[in-house]
C-alpha cells in the first residue's frame, strides 16, 4: 500500500515509530517526508552536543568495526570507534576546559527510545505540520494513543492540521481507544490490521480500474 501511494505521489508525510530505515527501501523518493520517532539505527552519531554524525551512506565503513564491537570490549575494556570530527575539536580543547571524557566520542547508533519533547518541537513539528496542512487524510495505524502523551500531542497537533483542510483522521486499530481524549481529533476508527487495510485498499482500486471506460 505504501509503495502505491508513493508512487502516485499521495503520501504528504509518514511518521514512524520504526528505526530500521525500511520505509526508504519502500519509498525512495520520499526521504524528505519520513520522519522517525525514535532516530534512524542506520546513521551513528556520539554523544557530544551538536555532533553532526555518520550518514546512513557512509556509515557502512564503521561496520566491521561495529561488528566486532563486543570482541573489542572483551579485550581491551572499550569500544575504539570513535566520531572523527567531534574527536579533533575535543583534542584541541585544553585539557583543563574538557567536561567530558573521550568515551562521549564513541559512536552509537543516533538511536533513542524515549521520545524527544525537543525533537517533536524543533525537528518534526516544525516540518511535518505545513505538510499535514496540505493533506486531506490522516491514517494511524496500529500505534498505540495514551491520553495525555507525547505521541497524543503529536496525534492532535497532526489532526487539528489536516481538519483545516477539511480533512479526515482514521485510527486503524484492532484494540478499542481507552479514554475520551482521542475522540476530540480522531473521526473513526477501522477495526482491522494494517495488512488487511492494504488489501482492501488494494482490491478496492482494482473495481476501480475494472469499471473504468
Amino acid at each position: 500500500m505504501l509503495t502505491s501511494f508513493a508512487a502516485r505521489g499521495k503520501i504528504t508525510g509518514y511518521l514512524t515509530s520504526s528505526i530500521d530505515g525500511l520505509e526508504s527501501r519502500i519509498m525512495p523518493n520520499s526521504e524528505d517526508r519520513i520522519f522517525r520517532l525514535h532516530g534512524d539505527n542506520r546513521k551513528l552519531l556520539c554523544a557530544r552536543t551538536r555532533c553532526s554524525g555518520i550518514q546512513p551512506e557512509d556509515s557502512a565503513l564503521y561496520d566491521e568495526a561495529l561488528l566486532g564491537a563486543p570482541a573489542s570490549i572483551k579485550t581491551t575494556g572499550r569500544l575504539n570507534v570513535f566520531c572523527h570530527d567531534c574527536r579533533s575539536k575535543w583534542i584541541k580543547t585544553a585539557i583543563s576546559k574538557r567536561t567530558y571524557g573521550d568515551k562521549t566520542l564513541v559512536l552509537r547508533p543516533a538511536v533513542q527510545f524515549k521520545l524527544d519533547v525537543e525533537y517533536w518541537m524543533d525537528e518534526v513539528k516544525s516540518k511535518m505540520l505545513p505538510q499535514a496542512e496540505s493533506s486531506q487524510l490522516l491514517l494511524i495505524v496500529e500505534h498505540p494513543i495514551k491520553p495525555r502523551s507525547l505521541i497524543d500531542d503529536m496525534v492532535s497537533d497532526l489532526a487539528d492540521a489536516v481538519h483545516k483542510m477539511s480533512g479526515a483522521v482514521i485510527y486503524v486499530s484492532c484494540d478499542l481507544m481507552k479514554g475520551k481524549a482521542p475522540y476530540t481529533h480522531i473521526d473513526a476508527q477501522l477495526h482491522t490490521t494494517a495488512a488487511d487495510l492494504g488489501l482492501h485498499v488494494m482490491e478496492a482500486r482494482q473495481r476501480v480500474k475494472d469499471i473504468s471506460p
